[in-house]
This record gives structure tokens, sequence and C-alpha cells, in this order.
């Protein structure tokens, strides 16, 4: 059985080490080493194996488990030793409880007052989830009426008990504490983002338990206004990008106005009008200012955006800000094109409103 609360990258690792060590001893054994001599016949792999279990190995650790399970069951067709056999069970629980974990849903809702996280699994046999205790992250962002932001962040470990059992179409509630944002006091606007993160452990079916990785994250958001701008109604992201045009250009509206636009913006609608803003300070787009009018324009917009990308490293100036806005375009088609980030680091803020 896997050890309760291991640690999944590690127990990978060392099944990548157990599959070295296998190849190490099969090629050892092949070339009538001493050190092979030593060995148990039944710790040595063959080596005519030794490239399929590479595969099979690297097709694990890419996560192409359709790969590895047709390379799984064409290996354990042949005819091969108990080394072999210990590998392959290493190889299979691992894509088993990747299946088991891919069923997975995890919610963060507020429930009068209360913070809830909901579980629940797609229609499969019911399983247990044994889980280290998970940590709670909350960052509450106020805006005052003169652009100044305050940030307060603070995290916590939470014990999600001693198992959650897990039935398909039965979802398990769990009671994570007060949610209840502060008083608005003199701000605009307040925003509190929580994010859950559920730790490695083991996931348990009938009396197997395989390794529980990359669980589900889960965020919330609960946004915060003061009377007026509530009333006001929402601004779409086309009225915000036409309002950062007419900046752009000398004829928008001031540093104030354009802030409680922004805090207006629904909490859903953030990343849509960040891909418009990445496009209109494309390389070629109107979003392009003389040097002239940058410095001016990084003092209007800089509340604004700063509200609406959660982010905080772009920093105060405008050219910061327009490289900022680039780059996350950039990392966005990269990600929906499939490929790695396109060698961008562009920061997460925990107040993004899409969680990736």
């Amino acid at each position: 059985m896997v050890p309760r609360f291991q640690n999944t990258s590690a127990r990978h690792r060392s099944v990548l080490l157990a599959l070295a060590a296998g190849f190490a001893a099969g090629l050892a054994a092949c070339a009538g080493t001493g050190s092979s001599q030593n060995a148990a016949p039944a710790e040595r792999v063959d080596p005519t194996h030794v490239p399929a279990l590479r595969t099979l190995g690297a097709a694990v650790e890419g996560r192409d488990d359709e790969l590895a399970r047709r390379m799984l069951t064409s290996l354990r067709r042949r005819p091969h030793g108990e080394a072999e056999d210990r590998i392959l069970d290493s190889f299979e629980r691992i894509l088993t409880g990747r299946e088991i974990v891919d069923r997975l849903a995890i919610d963060l809702a507020d429930e009068h007052g209360r913070l809830v996280a909901t579980i629940e699994a797609t229609p499969g046999p019911a399983f247990f989830l044994r889980l280290p205790p998970a940590d709670l992250e909350s960052e509450t962002v106020a805006v005052d009426g003169q652009g100044i932001e305050t940030r307060d962040l603070r995290r916590s470990i939470v014990s999600l008990g001693d198992g959650i059992e897990v039935e398909p179409g039965t979802p398990v509630r769990i009671d994570l504490g007060d949610s209840r944002l502060r008083p608005l006091g003199s701000a605009l606007g307040l925003r509190r983002t929580w994010r859950l993160t559920l730790r490695s452990g083991e996931v348990v079916r009938g009396e197997q338990a395989y390794p529980a990785a990359d669980l589900p994250r889960a965020d919330l958001t609960e946004v915060d206004l003061a009377d007026a701008l509530g009333e006001a109604g929402p601004v779409s992201p086309d009225a915000f990008t036409a309002a950062v045009e007419r900046v752009l250009v000398g004829e928008g509206p001031e540093r104030l106005e354009l802030l409680k636009l922004a805090l207006r913006i629904p909490e859903p609608a953030r990343d849509e009008v960040l891909d418009r803003l990445g496009r209109l300070f494309s390389e070629n787009g109107p979003g392009a200012p003389r040097a002239a009018v940058d410095t001016e324009a990084g003092v209007t917009l800089e509340p604004a955006l700063r509200w609406v990308s959660g982010a905080r490293e772009p920093g105060t100036g405008f050219l910061a800000w327009r490289n900022w806005l680039r780059h996350r375009s950039l990392a966005e088609q990269a990600r929906r094109s499939g490929s790695a980030g396109g060698g961008l680091d562009l920061p997460d803020p925990i107040g993004s409103s899409t969680a990736r």
C-alpha cells in the first residue's frame, strides 16, 4: 500500500529510479559484470525489454495515459520476470490513481457567511480520499477614491478530516470557516479571492490504494462595491476597452472615473477585458501611443488595470503595463494552442478570475 500522505511526485521519481535501477541490472547482466552476478535473478530486467520500458516511462511522465495503457497491456502479454512485473505494477498504480482523480470536481461557495467546499465525482465506483491538510489562501484587495490599493494576504492550513468518502451523485460538503468580507469603510471597492489547494495523498478503491496527485483546485471571488457604484450597473468589456482607447488619445475619462468603470466590470468578464486590452496593446495595435503621452496615460490607467488584472508585479509605469498586457496575450495564445506557455514567466495573481 502507498504510505499515507506520501508525496506523489516523489513516488513518481522513485518509480523512475526503480526503473533505472532495473535497466542497470538488466544491462549489467547482459554484459556479465560482477555487480549483476551478485544480484538475485528475480531483480534483473531482461535487456530486450529496456527500450519498451523506457518508452512506457516517458509516456507516463508525459501524461500520455492512453499510450501508456496500451503499452502496459502489450508488455504484460510478453514473458517477463518479477522485476519487470513490479515496474509495470508501479506504473499501473499511477495511471489508475490519475483516472480516479480525473473524476473529481471541487467547488467553493459562500453560504451565509461560511466558506464551504463541495467535492463531487462523476459516475463510477465509490472511493475514499486520504489527504493531508489542505492549503487555504485568501487575498483581500481594497481600493479607495485616490486609486490607492491595499492588500491583505492570509494563508492557513485546513483539515479535511480523517478521510473523505466519495460516492457519485452524493456531494461531500466541508465547512472551512468564516467567509464574511470586512466592512467596506471608505473604500470604493473590495475584492476577496479564496483559493483552496489540495495536497497529494492517496485514493482507496476497494482494498487497493493508489497515489492521488494533481488534485483539482478551487477558487472563489467575491466583490463588494460602494452603494453608488453597485447601483450604476455593470460595465461591459466593450465599454471599458473603448474608454481605454480614449485615454490613449487624450480624450478619455480621468483616473478616478476610469477606475470606477473598472470596478463595475463583472468578475466573469475580467479575462475578456484583459484579452481585449492585450490586442489593443499589441505591437501593431492602436494602443502604442507616442512617448509623449506614456506618462500621463500610465497615471490614468494604472489603478484601473491593477484592479482588472489582480496583478501587483507590473509596477507603476505605462510601459511596464503595456509589456505585461502584451506578454499575457502571448502566453494566452500559447496556452490555447497547447504549447508550454511560450517560455514566458507571467505571474498568476491570486486575484485572477480564472484558475489555471
